[in-house]
Formats: structure tokens, C-alpha cells, sequence
């Protein structure tokens, strides 16, 4: 069954940040729809006071509030703030961006448990119009805990801050593609030579790779970082058999990047070359046997290595043709709003910014952390060395006095953990949420 969306006064998509409606910007709607067998589509009359949840949707795993949310003049001035409660037994508190204006999918699966409780949930809006009537959209739960599951991350920390609770409750290895060796030059103060610079992060972020999954219960035969350079996979795929260095001048070494405790999950004879790349995906596949693989959305996550990293596990996918299984596919980079979602912590979350081109999807996955989960998923996002503050110098004097002063302390607002861009109050949220696919239609999802 089909959740069908009505057009909408949209805004042409594009990796930028949509401008919020009232801030400059158009209403806009976001734009899913979803094709799964089983999907429950449940028309709902909103009441002042709330709703009532249909029977047939106690007990679901995974389930979105489709409804329009409409700032009022206190929404344009602070941001509307919704708060859902089921009469004293799971509550679901969203926030938005100011002054917004459109349709949106809201991750109510946290509504949905205890199966016995009663069925009225209560709500109570801030700066925002209450509408009449939304729809909620019931997924079939897919098979998870205990699962072999094959965990990509382009980057060190793209696992923990996508999949941190998943990975902790299945059978899971995880994989890291890059050394993360490229970005900015968060150590140049420590060590101004770009080259020994590079080289330092490049240690950190594979180190931090190899390690931090084993804070989640992992053992050491499953973590690995194949090595492959940042900011290089679309080069790669584009002249495929060709080797690639370092997109940064540099010393630092495909070889000595790549590493894994237990040498078992690393193809031998491999090189710098996107050819290679794939012969690793299949390798690991082969000899993991993985039941879920979770990945980047190649259409819905804007930066180019996470479409690469997904376009060469398409690839790899090809060439083994997997019957069974299924693809978790997740969002770090929303190709429209790099500060999604909204809110601190203690909020849930919406779907990915989406306005402009239908996103046709298969299914949706939410994936609950308990409070212990949360802690222990901050922890290991904090533990990345690229998540917060670089140390100071130890053999560089600051000679600028106050100048210095002032620019220490922009660096430790801009690398704040309630920032704005900060994946600490980005990630750690009570719901991972994940685009789920069949393994074998992974050809729908290849990119041009």
C-alpha cells in the first residue's frame, strides 16, 4: 500500500539549507512516500485536547505521524514545540525550526508501547496551529535483534552516530572505509606541518575506528578500516582501476591505514583503487554472511562519500546477488538542513528534511535506546577525536595574549556540545531511525 503525499508548493532540491518558511522561505512540504506490503495507513481526527491511536497499531516497532505543522506567530519567533503523551505511559516531544510551515513525518514509534495501555494520546502544542486531521503510518517490523548485521561507515564516527544502539543489539561487525584523514586542520596547532599533520589524523581516526566499537560489546575480530583515503571515492569510482593517493598533500599510507585487529576481515592484494574498493564489500559479504547491512541513503545523505561508499556496496551487492536480507539505510548529512533534527536531546526526531523531489522509499525502521544506550552512545561519539576539543599545544607558546583568549573561546562555542551543528545533540536521541530496503532491490538505489 501506498501513503500517497499531495503535491506541494515546493522549492527545488539541492545540498544547500532550505531556508524555514517565514524566515524567507516557501511552505514546504516534506515529500515521502512508501511502498511496503503491510504498511498500515490509519486517517486520524485530531482533537483539541488530541487523538485516540487505532487497536492495530499497539505494539508496532516503528510507526510516523504524518501531519502539517503550521507556526503561529510565537512558532516564528522561538521554533513550535509539540509534546504527544499516552495517558502517563511513553510520551514523544518534537521540536522545529522557526517559523515552519508544511508537512512532516514525525517518528512516533515510542507512542506505540506498552501494547496494554490505553489508546488516548494527550497533546499539548506550543507556537503552532493544531490541525483537524493527520494520518499515521504503521511499518511491518523487520527481524533485528540477534542479526547478523554488516555495519559501513564512510568515516570514523558515521557508525556510532547513525547506529551506535543498533550495532550494540545484533551480531554486528563494523566496517569503516576511509581513514578520515582529509577535513580541516583541527591539529595544526599542535603539529603545522600538513604532512606530519595528516598523518596524525589519520592515526587518531583509525585508532578511534578499531576502538570505540569495542565500548559497545563488539570483539576485536569485528572492527576493521579498509583504509581508503577521505575525499576520494567519487574520483575513484569515476577511474575505477586507477590508484588514488591522499586528496591532501601528504605522507600518510594506503597500507599503513588499513588495519584490523584480526587480519581475517582484510582482502589481501588491495589498492587505493575503486575496483579494489568493491572486491572488499564482496569479500566481506562472503564471508560475513550478513542478514542486514546498514549504509548511507545514496538519494537522502548529501556528502559524496556516503553516496560512494552505498554506490560501491550497490555494486558489490551486483556481483553476489543476495536473496534474502535486508538494507538499513541512514541519514549523518541531510541534503537539506545540516541541522537536523531539531531541539536538544530529549526530543524525538523527524524524517530528514525533504522538500522539492518525492522520495519513493520501501520502508522505515525505528530502532529504541533505553537510557543506559543513550549514555553509553554520548560516550562513543565523545571518545572520536574529531567530536571535540582539541588539546592544546605542548610546545607552541600563545603570543597574542587576549587575541588568543578570544579565539579559544570561539573554537569552544563552535565545538559545543548543544551547538547547533553538534552531533552530541544531533545523534543521541531515544530512536536510531532507518530506511530499510531489500537486499536484492539494491538496484533501485544505484546512483547515475
Amino acid at each position: 500500500m501506498n501513503a500517497s503525499t499531495p503535491s506541494a508548493k515546493t522549492i527545488p532540491s539541492g545540498e544547500g539549507v532550505v531556508p524555514p518558511a517565514g524566515e524567507g522561505g516557501l511552505p514546504t512540504d516534506d515529500l515521502y512516500s512508501f511502498d511496503v506490503a503491510g504498511l498500515q495507513v490509519h486517517p486520524l481526527r485530531l482533537e483539541p485536547h488530541g487523538f485516540d491511536l487505532p487497536v492495530s497499531a499497539l505494539g508496532a516497532s516503528s510507526a510516523l505521524l504524518r501531519m502539517p505543522i503550521r507556526a503561529n506567530s510565537l512558532g516564528r519567533l522561538q521554533g513550535p514545540r509539540l509534546e504527544l503523551l499516552r495517558e502517563g505511559t511513553a510520551t514523544c516531544r518534537f521540536a522545529f525550526d522557526r517559523g515552519i510551515q508544511g508537512m512532516r513525518y514525525l517518528d512516533v514509534s515510542g507512542l506505540l508501547q506498552p501494547v496494554h495501555a490505553g489508546r488516548q494520546v494527550l497533546c499539548h502544542a506550543r507556537g503552532m496551529r493544531w490541525p483537524d486531521a493527520a494520518e499515521l503510518l504503521v511499518f511491518p517490523e523487520p527481524s533485528v535483534l540477534g542479526e547478523r548485521t554488516l555495519v559501513l561507515a564512510p568515516h570514523p564516527d558515521d557508525a556510532e552516530i547513525a547506529a551506535y544502539g543498533l550495532y550494540r543489539h545484533t551480531d554486528a561487525t563494523v566496517i569503516t572505509i576511509t581513514a578520515g584523514d582529509a577535513g580541516g586542520s583541527n591539529y595544526g596547532h599542535i603539529e603545522p606541518d600538513p604532512a606530519r599533520q595528516r598523518d596524525l589524523k589519520s592515526r587518531l581516526r583509525v585508532w578511534d575506528s578499531l576502538t570505540v566499537p569495542l565500548w559497545a560489546g563488539l570483539g576485536p575480530d569485528r572492527v576493521a578500516n579498509l583504509g581508503y583515503h577521505d575525499e576520494t571515492l567519487a574520483s575513484m569510482r569515476a577511474h575505477p582501476d586507477r590508484d588514488h593517493g591522499p586528496a591532501q598533500a601528504g605522507r600518510v599510507d594506503f597500507q599503513t591505514q588499513r588495519r584490523a585487529f584480526v587480519p581475517g576481515l582484510l582482502r589481501a592484494g588491495a589498492r587505493p583503487c575503486w575496483t579494489s574498493l568493491v572486491a572488499d564489500l564482496v569479500h566481506l559479504i562472503r564471508t560475513l554472511r550478513p542478514r542486514i547491512i546498514v549504509a548511507p541513503h545514496p538519494q537522502l545523505d548529501a556528502h559524496v562519500d556516503h553516496r560512494m561508499t552505498t554506490q560501491a556496496l550497490i555494486e558489490a551487492l551486483a556481483k553476489v546477488e543476495p536473496q534474502d536480507g535486508s538494507l538499513f539505510l541512514y541519514v549523518n548529512h541531510p541534503v537539506q538542513s545540516a541541522r537536523w533534527p531539531s531541539g536538544p536531546p530529549c526530543m524525538d526526531v523527524t524524517l530528514p528534511p525533504n522538500a522539492g523531489t518525492m522520495a519513493t522509499l520501501y520502508s522505515f525502521y525505528s530502532h529504541p535506546l533505553g537510557p543506559h544506550d543513550q549514555i553509553d552512545k554520548l560516550f562513543a561519539i565523545e571518545a572520536m577525536h574529531d567530536m571535540r576539543r582539541s588539546p592544546p599545544s605542548i610546545t607552541r607558546r600563545h603570543e597574542w595574549g587576549l587575541l588568543s583568549a578570544v579565539w579559544e573561546a570561539r573554537d569552544a562555542i563552535l565545538r559545543s556540545h548543544m551547538g547547533t551543528f553538534s552531533y552530541v545533540r544531533r545523534a543521541v536521541r531515544a530512536r536510531e531511525i532507518f530506511f530499510v530496503y531489500r537486499m536484492r532491490d539494491h538496484k533501485r538505489l544505484a546512483q547515475s
